[in-house]
């Protein structure tokens, strides 16, 4: 009762479950959140999370460590390994170890640095003059899934078309930045830049926050990489800035919006590529818009196949009723409240707080993600707005 009739202020911004609101508007605080039409005041869920929180009489180190790290790194788009940073903290809340390495914002998988060194391939091969057998030839040899590569790669060669200055230099910058992603963008075995051991990207550093300041504060010293200290670089923007028109809107979505960890990244490749072959923007986004859009076709194929919206609205709903259920005792069936069940263990007062914090931390970030709501959102039948 006593911390139902305390909340205030400092009853939010003293406690634990205030640590685990990135990329909400919760993240600036009591006061700075009523900016963006949010009233932590009047939030009764969270009142009472908070609430129990207090009941705890205190909340031990492993748990804070939970909130303030893989709770709080779940990442805001989803993620193209969607589910798997959903999953990660009730493996944590379950065994009470934070994990080392939370695969959230600016991480990636193996897999998918497999599939961006294909692309990266492909423009080299372009690059170079190669002709599309030849480039399809090597594909088809070394990769085990059954793309059709002749086919993305036909695709790709006439999306680019002829070659002209502009076009071999935005595509050179281009490539220069999916090589740069595949080195900085850790894993769990990969934390010391270990891809592209023969490539110089930049002036290496030994600490960089890319992945520890959108994720695991505990990965420090996370080495990085300069792109703006290759002379490589300094040229091939220097000249683009003289011959690109519409250089602010290429740097800008080559170099700033081109995040690999995105579900949609590789569709969003596309449009990049589609714009390029055009040497001019065709393409609206929020920051760039534009009245009439040019429709861009799946010219890569099954290399940018999209996430399955169907399938992730349905994990996605499913999993928060399980929370839900978990922490109030309650039953659930399914596949995914079996995992739940299995991942979390016996319930404890510990586990039931963290939970419900959990689980109301994944619906305001639902709430406020417009692309994490994209993905978990089943479309309507009037279509859907494309998004990287």
């Amino acid at each position: 009762m006593r911390a139902e009739l305390d909340w205030r202020k400092e009853a939010f911004e003293g406690s634990v479950s205030s640590l685990c609101w990135s990329w909400t508007p919760y993240d600036d605080g009591w006061d700075s959140s009523l900016r963006y039409g949010c009233d932590i005041q009047h939030d009764d869920e969270l009142r009472e999370i908070v609430g129990m929180e207090a009941g705890l009489g205190g909340v031990p180190d492993w748990a804070r460590q939970v909130v303030v790290g893989p709770m709080n790194s779940v990442a805001a788009c989803g993620h193209i390994t969607f589910p798997l940073s959903c999953r990660d903290v009730i493996r944590a809340i379950g065994t009470g170890v934070c994990p080392p390495v939370y695969h959230t914002c600016h991480t990636l998988d193996p897999k998918h640095k497999e599939r961006l060194q294909d692309l990266a391939y492909m423009l080299d091969a372009w690059l170079a003059g190669a002709s599309i057998e030849a480039a399809a030839a090597e594909l088809q040899a070394r990769e085990q899934e059954a793309y059709d590569w002749t086919s993305i790669c036909t695709g790709l060669w006439t999306t680019l078309g002829a070659h002209t200055e502009l076009k071999d230099l935005l595509v050179e910058r281009l490539l220069h930045q999916l090589r740069w992603w595949v080195r900085v963008t850790a894993w769990d075995k990969d934390l010391v830049c270990a891809w592209g051991r023969d490539q110089y990207l930049g002036n290496w550093s030994a600490e960089d926050g890319l992945v520890t300041d959108n994720g695991n504060q505990h990965l420090r010293p996370l080495p990085g990489i300069s792109q703006a200290a290759s002379p490589r670089v300094q040229r091939w923007e220097a000249r683009l800035a003289e011959i690109c028109p519409q250089w602010d809107f290429f740097r800008t979505v080559i170099v700033d919006y081109s995040w690999p960890c995105a579900p949609k990244a590789f569709r969003y490749y596309e449009k990049i590529l589609w714009c390029i072959g055009r040497e001019r923007q065709v393409i609206s986004l929020p920051d760039f818009p534009l009245a009439d859009p040019e429709s861009v076709p799946n010219f890569l194929g099954e290399l940018a196949a999209e996430p399955n919206r169907a399938e992730a609205s349905a994990w996605w709903q499913s999993f928060l009723a399980a929370l839900d259920a978990w922490w109030r005792g309650l039953p659930c069936c399914g596949e995914v409240a079996e995992e739940v069940r299995e991942q979390l263990g016996e319930p404890t007062p510990v586990k039931r707080w963290m939970v419900r914090l959990y689980v109301h931390r994944l619906r305001t970030l639902h709430e406020h993600s417009g692309i994490l709501h994209k993905l978990v959102t089943m479309p309507n039948s009037g279509g859907d707005q494309e998004e990287a």
